[in-house]
């Protein structure tokens, strides 16, 4: 998390952020240098449970990591990738 001004101008703003869903670990923010997908993996993490959820579903089966994508409803809608709606 980072807080702060510039000149008259708040900036505030989240460096991580990660969600749990059902058994994988999604990353929808990542401002580190070192990238946290890489520490979950030197950490044992695998990489089939980790989704980087800032990757368009297309570019994340070209990562190495999960592609996380949800199974598509029966409804015509097309639903928001990555969001729980139940």
């Amino acid at each position: 998390m980072f807080v702060g001004w510039r000149d008259e101008v708040q900036v505030y703003g989240s460096l991580i952020h990660i969600d749990i869903k059902g058994n994988r670990i999604w990353i929808q923010r990542d401002g580190t240098q070192e990238g946290i997908a890489q520490q979950l993996v030197d950490a044992g993490v695998p990489k089939s449970d980790i989704v980087l959820g800032y990757r368009s579903p297309f570019v994340r089966q070209f990562t190495g990591f999960a592609v996380g994508v949800e199974q598509p409803s029966n409804s015509n809608r097309k639903q928001l990738e990555g969001v729980n709606t139940n």
